[in-house]
Protein backbone atom coordinates (compact mmCIF):
# COMPACT_ATOMS: atom_id res chain seq x y z
CA UNK A 1 0.00 0.00 0.00
CA UNK A 2 3.06 2.27 0.99
CA UNK A 3 4.45 1.43 -2.45
CA UNK A 4 1.10 2.25 -4.69
CA UNK A 5 1.14 5.42 -2.35
CA UNK A 6 4.34 6.71 -3.47
CA UNK A 7 3.95 6.00 -7.06
CA UNK A 8 0.74 7.85 -7.00
CA UNK A 9 2.45 10.91 -5.48
CA UNK A 10 5.08 11.00 -7.77
CA UNK A 11 2.34 10.34 -10.94
CA UNK A 12 0.66 13.69 -9.50
CA UNK A 13 4.16 15.53 -9.26
CA UNK A 14 5.47 14.77 -13.05
CA UNK A 15 1.60 15.50 -14.08
CA UNK A 16 2.42 18.51 -12.17
CA UNK A 17 5.63 19.60 -13.56
CA UNK A 18 4.84 18.58 -16.43
CA UNK A 19 1.02 20.00 -16.98
CA UNK A 20 0.41 23.00 -14.70
CA UNK A 21 3.97 25.08 -15.24
CA UNK A 22 4.89 27.33 -18.37
CA UNK A 23 8.14 27.51 -18.70
CA UNK A 24 9.97 31.12 -20.43
CA UNK A 25 13.44 31.64 -20.65
CA UNK A 26 16.00 34.72 -22.51
CA UNK A 27 19.60 35.23 -23.13
CA UNK A 28 20.45 38.88 -21.37
CA UNK A 29 23.86 40.46 -22.27
CA UNK A 30 25.46 42.48 -19.50
CA UNK A 31 28.39 45.01 -21.23
CA UNK A 32 30.25 47.19 -19.32
CA UNK A 33 32.64 50.00 -20.75
CA UNK A 34 35.44 51.60 -18.86
CA UNK A 35 37.50 54.47 -19.53
CA UNK A 36 41.45 53.90 -18.21
CA UNK A 37 44.66 56.15 -18.78
CA UNK A 38 45.02 53.53 -21.62
CA UNK A 39 41.97 54.02 -23.43
CA UNK A 40 38.16 52.53 -23.26
CA UNK A 41 38.01 48.94 -22.40
CA UNK A 42 34.82 46.89 -22.07
CA UNK A 43 33.93 43.45 -21.46
CA UNK A 44 30.39 41.50 -21.34
CA UNK A 45 28.30 37.81 -20.32
CA UNK A 46 25.98 36.50 -21.43
CA UNK A 47 23.45 34.67 -19.38
CA UNK A 48 20.32 32.59 -19.49
CA UNK A 49 17.39 33.24 -17.19
CA UNK A 50 14.79 30.72 -16.83
CA UNK A 51 11.63 30.88 -15.30
CA UNK A 52 8.89 28.27 -14.43
CA UNK A 53 5.31 29.52 -14.12
CA UNK A 54 2.50 28.22 -12.21
CA UNK A 55 1.31 27.08 -8.93
CA UNK A 56 2.38 23.76 -7.27
CA UNK A 57 0.88 22.27 -4.33
CA UNK A 58 3.07 22.81 -1.19
CA UNK A 59 4.91 25.72 -2.79
CA UNK A 60 4.22 28.93 -1.50
CA UNK A 61 4.98 31.26 -4.58
CA UNK A 62 4.07 30.63 -8.50
CA UNK A 63 7.26 31.02 -9.86
CA UNK A 64 11.05 29.25 -9.80
CA UNK A 65 13.71 30.94 -11.47
CA UNK A 66 17.03 29.85 -12.73
CA UNK A 67 20.09 31.65 -13.88
CA UNK A 68 22.91 29.79 -15.83
CA UNK A 69 26.05 31.88 -16.41
CA UNK A 70 28.84 33.77 -15.38
CA UNK A 71 30.06 37.21 -13.93
CA UNK A 72 31.09 39.53 -16.45
CA UNK A 73 34.83 41.04 -16.43
CA UNK A 74 36.37 44.15 -17.44
CA UNK A 75 40.60 43.27 -17.91
CA UNK A 76 41.70 46.82 -17.37
CA UNK A 77 45.54 46.04 -17.74
CA UNK A 78 48.43 45.60 -15.81
CA UNK A 79 46.44 42.56 -13.46
CA UNK A 80 43.53 44.97 -12.45
CA UNK A 81 39.96 43.11 -13.37
CA UNK A 82 36.45 44.53 -12.97
CA UNK A 83 33.82 41.85 -12.28
CA UNK A 84 30.01 42.59 -12.48
CA UNK A 85 28.61 39.47 -10.21
CA UNK A 86 25.74 37.99 -10.55
CA UNK A 87 24.20 39.37 -7.83
CA UNK A 88 22.71 43.11 -7.57
CA UNK A 89 24.35 45.76 -5.13
CA UNK A 90 21.39 46.23 -3.18
CA UNK A 91 19.66 43.20 -2.55
CA UNK A 92 22.62 40.51 -2.39
CA UNK A 93 21.62 37.59 -4.08
CA UNK A 94 20.24 36.42 -7.69
CA UNK A 95 17.10 37.92 -8.09
CA UNK A 96 18.26 40.70 -9.20
CA UNK A 97 20.32 39.59 -12.36
CA UNK A 98 16.47 37.67 -13.34
CA UNK A 99 14.78 40.77 -12.82
CA UNK A 100 17.40 43.18 -14.85
CA UNK A 101 15.77 43.38 -17.86
CA UNK A 102 11.99 43.76 -16.27
CA UNK A 103 13.63 46.71 -14.44
CA UNK A 104 15.62 48.02 -17.52
CA UNK A 105 12.09 48.25 -20.05
CA UNK A 106 9.95 48.87 -16.97
CA UNK A 107 7.57 51.11 -19.72
CA UNK A 108 7.07 48.05 -22.09
CA UNK A 109 6.28 45.45 -19.68
CA UNK A 110 2.49 45.95 -19.49
CA UNK A 111 1.27 42.56 -18.47
CA UNK A 112 1.19 40.38 -15.58
CA UNK A 113 1.87 36.75 -15.10
CA UNK A 114 2.69 34.89 -18.25
CA UNK A 115 2.02 38.22 -20.28
CA UNK A 116 4.61 39.97 -18.39
CA UNK A 117 6.74 36.81 -18.54
CA UNK A 118 6.26 36.27 -22.50
CA UNK A 119 7.19 40.31 -23.41
CA UNK A 120 10.20 39.79 -21.17
CA UNK A 121 11.58 36.77 -23.47
CA UNK A 122 10.63 38.87 -26.41
CA UNK A 123 12.35 42.25 -25.63
CA UNK A 124 14.44 43.60 -28.52
CA UNK A 125 17.55 46.57 -28.63
CA UNK A 126 19.96 47.78 -25.76
CA UNK A 127 19.80 49.69 -23.23
CA UNK A 128 21.56 51.06 -20.69
CA UNK A 129 20.57 49.88 -17.08
CA UNK A 130 19.28 52.33 -14.59
CA UNK A 131 21.95 52.80 -11.68
CA UNK A 132 19.51 51.91 -9.17
CA UNK A 133 19.71 48.15 -10.58
CA UNK A 134 23.31 47.64 -11.51
CA UNK A 135 24.70 44.89 -10.40
CA UNK A 136 27.34 44.50 -7.39
CA UNK A 137 30.51 44.92 -8.78
CA UNK A 138 34.29 43.89 -7.13
CA UNK A 139 38.18 43.59 -7.78
CA UNK A 140 40.68 41.91 -6.44
CA UNK A 141 44.36 43.43 -5.59
CA UNK A 142 46.10 40.20 -6.45
CA UNK A 143 43.75 38.22 -8.66
CA UNK A 144 45.78 34.91 -7.33
CA UNK A 145 44.57 35.07 -4.05
CA UNK A 146 40.51 35.22 -3.77
CA UNK A 147 40.84 35.95 -0.49
CA UNK A 148 41.89 39.88 -1.45
CA UNK A 149 38.14 40.52 -3.46
CA UNK A 150 36.79 43.98 -2.68
CA UNK A 151 33.66 46.08 -3.49
CA UNK A 152 34.18 48.56 -5.98
CA UNK A 153 32.22 52.27 -5.80
CA UNK A 154 30.84 52.02 -9.53
CA UNK A 155 30.43 55.96 -8.76
CA UNK A 156 34.41 56.34 -7.65
CA UNK A 157 36.18 53.67 -9.92
CA UNK A 158 39.41 55.90 -8.93
CA UNK A 159 39.30 54.55 -5.39
CA UNK A 160 40.27 51.08 -6.46
CA UNK A 161 42.04 51.12 -10.03
CA UNK A 162 43.36 54.97 -9.45
CA UNK A 163 43.47 58.26 -11.81
CA UNK A 164 41.47 57.82 -14.79
CA UNK A 165 39.14 55.18 -14.53
CA UNK A 166 35.73 55.66 -14.52
CA UNK A 167 32.74 54.01 -15.53
CA UNK A 168 30.81 54.62 -18.77
CA UNK A 169 28.20 52.45 -18.76
CA UNK A 170 26.49 49.24 -18.54
CA UNK A 171 24.33 47.91 -20.71
CA UNK A 172 21.59 45.12 -20.91
CA UNK A 173 20.41 43.85 -24.66
CA UNK A 174 18.14 40.74 -24.59
CA UNK A 175 20.18 38.65 -27.32
CA UNK A 176 20.58 35.10 -28.86
CA UNK A 177 24.05 34.79 -28.25
CA UNK A 178 24.94 31.79 -26.38
CA UNK A 179 25.70 31.64 -22.79
CA UNK A 180 29.14 32.89 -21.27
CA UNK A 181 31.45 30.11 -20.09
CA UNK A 182 34.99 29.33 -18.78
CA UNK A 183 35.96 33.04 -18.66
CA UNK A 184 35.81 33.33 -14.57
CA UNK A 185 37.43 29.71 -14.44
CA UNK A 186 40.61 31.01 -16.16
CA UNK A 187 40.91 33.47 -13.82
CA UNK A 188 39.82 32.30 -10.38
CA UNK A 189 40.43 28.23 -11.15
CA UNK A 190 39.32 27.67 -7.34
CA UNK A 191 35.63 28.08 -8.49
CA UNK A 192 36.22 24.33 -10.34
CA UNK A 193 36.34 23.06 -6.59
CA UNK A 194 33.51 22.33 -5.04
CA UNK A 195 33.83 23.60 -1.98
CA UNK A 196 33.30 27.73 -0.87
CA UNK A 197 36.43 29.54 -2.10
CA UNK A 198 35.51 33.13 -1.24
CA UNK A 199 32.45 32.85 0.80
CA UNK A 200 34.84 33.61 4.22
CA UNK A 201 35.19 36.97 2.65
CA UNK A 202 32.57 40.06 3.98
CA UNK A 203 31.96 42.87 1.36
CA UNK A 204 30.87 45.92 2.72
CA UNK A 205 28.19 48.14 1.08
CA UNK A 206 29.11 52.01 0.90
CA UNK A 207 25.79 53.35 2.30
CA UNK A 208 27.30 53.84 5.96
CA UNK A 209 24.15 53.38 7.16
CA UNK A 210 23.71 50.35 6.09
CA UNK A 211 25.48 47.86 8.53
CA UNK A 212 24.43 44.55 6.76
CA UNK A 213 27.40 42.12 5.72
CA UNK A 214 27.27 40.62 2.47
CA UNK A 215 28.62 37.52 1.91
CA UNK A 216 30.38 36.85 -1.90
CA UNK A 217 29.52 32.95 -2.65
CA UNK A 218 31.26 31.05 -5.75
CA UNK A 219 27.45 31.06 -7.27
CA UNK A 220 27.70 35.21 -7.57
CA UNK A 221 30.68 34.48 -10.26
CA UNK A 222 29.56 31.33 -11.98
CA UNK A 223 26.11 29.84 -11.66
CA UNK A 224 24.85 26.74 -13.08
CA UNK A 225 21.36 25.79 -13.02
CA UNK A 226 21.08 22.33 -11.41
Amino acid sequence: MRFAFGMIAALLLAVSLGGCRSHYSWHQKLTLVVETPQGTRSGSSVVRVDVLYGQLPLMAGDTETFVTGEAAIVDLGQGKYLFALLMAEDDGGLNGTVRLAEYTWRDQITGHGKERLSQIANLKGVRELPRKYYPLLVTFKNINDPETIEQVNPDDLENSFGPGYSLKSITLEVTKEPVTTGVVEKLLPCLKMKKECISNKDVFPFDTTNRIKRRVLNIYFRRNRI
